[in-house]
């Protein structure tokens, strides 16, 4: 049953007895009467907790609004997202619950990049309207450059990837991009700082370098080392895949999957230096420290050990 305009309601034709009334909103809110046997009870009356209302602008720090972005909310009963697109970059939520939120503001790129904005924090009083603006980085940035081979030809089609600032190992990545036939790249819409920039060409190698935004860079790819050898499980046979995970400490990972090979795995275009080497199935894992020196390294045969998971 609903309210009517005055918020009144009537439940008829009820039986004696104990009774439980729900009314619906966000807390609950729940009324325990009983009805006596002439059916009649005094009047109830329920309260609806008052709401509150929350407006304002997403700007970036030069003053022009965001146009399409969403907005999470923190600190209520969960977590929500709310979406806008607009020329004014404006936002407006209402029926919220009063109380403290976090707010987190982020744009909705049309590129590869999704750039988070900073966190506002606001109290929310009941029946009142909170006003407040939030200011996240402008994306007038772009980082452009070519990527060559060790002769100063062009890569074409090689794979540029960036990561901001020190998180350049486990960062998210922030853009890419991929070299066209005279070799150039360029990834736009980044803020302001520093990047971590790594161009690969699968089979190839990869070079990597720091840049800040606004930058041309120039990256070169020589032949690398290879990384060779076999795995097994503890019985002797090979297991029908394995996913090797190489990664360095100045920011290089390469990652390859290798099926139905009877056990052998290839990696060139490897770097010098050293790297921690995962091997992963479904059965088992294993794990290899090595040090890249010449143009080759067999690692021989890496036993996978059997993996136990508890539930």
């Amino acid at each position: 049953m609903t309210t009517d305009v005055v918020g009144r309601f009537v439940f008829g034709s009820q039986a004696s007895g104990d009774y439980r009334l729900w009314l619906t909103c966000d807390p609950e809110n729940i009324e325990t009467f009983v009805l006596d046997d002439d059916g009649t009870h005094p009047e109830l009356v329920l309260v609806a907790p008052q709401r509150a209302e929350l407006r304002g602008k997403v700007m970036d720090e030069f003053g022009e609004p965001v146009k399409a972005f969403s907005i999470k909310l923190y600190g209520g009963p969960r977590v929500e997202s709310y979406y806008f697109d607009n020329a004014a970059g404006a936002f407006a939520m209402e029926g919220l619950l009063p109380g403290a939120y976090s707010l987190r503001a982020e744009r909705q790129s049309t590129g590869a990049l999704e750039q988070s904005g900073g966190v506002t924090v606001v109290e929310l009083l009941p029946g009142e309207r909170t006003v407040v603006d939030i200011e996240v980085e402008a994306l007038n940035y772009a980082i452009t450059g070519i990527v060559l081979d060790n002769n100063g030809a062009p890569i074409a089609d090689a794979v540029v990837a960036l990561e901001r600032g020190g998180e350049a190992e486990y960062g998210l990545r922030e853009g890419a991009a991929t070299t066209d036939a005279t070799g150039r790249f360029i990834v736009s819409e980044l803020a302001a700082g520093r990047y971590f920039v790594r161009a690969y060409l699968p089979g190839v190698g990869e070079a990597r370098t720091w840049a800040k935004a606004g930058e041309d860079v120039s990256l070169v790819i020589d032949g690398g080392s290879a990384l060779f050898g076999t795995f097994e499980l503890p019985d002797g046979s090979s297991p029908p895949y394995v996913t090797v995970s190489v990664s360095g400490h100045d920011g290089m990972r390469r990652r390859e999957t290798f099926v139905a090979t009877h056990g052998r795995f290839h990696i060139a275009g490897l770097p010098q230096g050293r790297f921690g080497v995962y091997f992963a199935v479904s059965a088992g894992a294993a794990f290899r420290e090595v040090e890249m020196e010449g143009d080759e390294l067999d690692l021989g045969t890496v036993l996978l050990q059997t993996t136990i998971r508890i539930e």
